[in-house]
């Protein structure tokens, strides 16, 4: 009786998945966006602690002098926006105000007020005493005290969502209070008391929020 013969051809293999990974996949944890290290929250927040500290000792000066408009003033505040320019980039990056369209506008409504703000710190450090009478000058500088009472609108935003863990959630809100504190003290007590004032919020608020993202970087997200 005649044999048949064997067949040497392999059937194809089935595709399989490795029963190990057959489970529910288990979402990526959240993180940092790319770009953003700790290091870099880090040095962003000695540089925001610094202008802090040479805004309250600027301010120190002018109430010394009992001249809001002084060189010291100036230099301090510009050094200052130096600072929050950098907590702008942290705030902007790690999404501390949400994923949202309002969240995400009030960063870069802020942003654009303090870049006038900005020059004009900037302008007046080297303008003639005059030229801070001009309308043009003017312009720029009310966005100084509009980008700070953005900065609480922003401070009270981070609490609200909530995306920031421990003390990094809620100090925003105090740090960024300055202009809802200090403003209200200089027209009711007069400009004595309101360098005080400020002198002692720009260190316990915005200082301690440097040291914070100094400290704890790991409190802006999970990692």
């Amino acid at each position: 009786m005649a044999t048949e013969p064997i067949s040497t051809t392999t059937p194809p293999t089935a595709l399989t998945r490795d029963p190990a990974a057959s489970g529910p996949a288990v979402p990526a944890p959240a993180c940092r966006p790319a770009g953003l290290t700790a290091a870099t929250v880090r040095r962003l927040g000695v540089g925001l602690c610094a202008g802090a500290v040479a805004f309250a000792a600027g301010l120190a000066a002018s109430t010394a002098v009992q001249d809001p408009a002084s060189l010291w003033s100036h230099v301090g505040g510009l050094l200052f926006q130096g600072g929050l320019w950098g907590l702008l980039v942290v705030l902007h990056r790690t999404r501390a105000t949400g994923d949202g369209r309002f969240g995400r506008g009030l960063l870069w409504t802020v942003a654009a007020l303090l870049v006038p703000a900005t020059v004009s710190s900037a302008v007046s450090l080297v303008a003639p005493p005059s030229a801070t009478g001009a309308t043009w000058y003017l312009l720029l500088d009310v966005c100084w005290p509009l980008s700070m009472l953005g900065m609480a609108v922003i401070g009270v935003t981070i609490a609200a969502v909530g995306r920031y863990r421990g003390a990094l959630r809620w100090w925003p809100m105090v740090a960024e209070s300055w202009a809802l504190v200090t403003v209200p003290t200089v027209a009711l007590a007069g400009p004595v008391a309101g360098g005080v004032v400020g002198t002692a919020h720009a260190l316990f608020g915005y200082g301690v929020l440097g040291l914070l993202l100094a400290r704890r970087p790991e409190l802006t997200g999970r990692s």
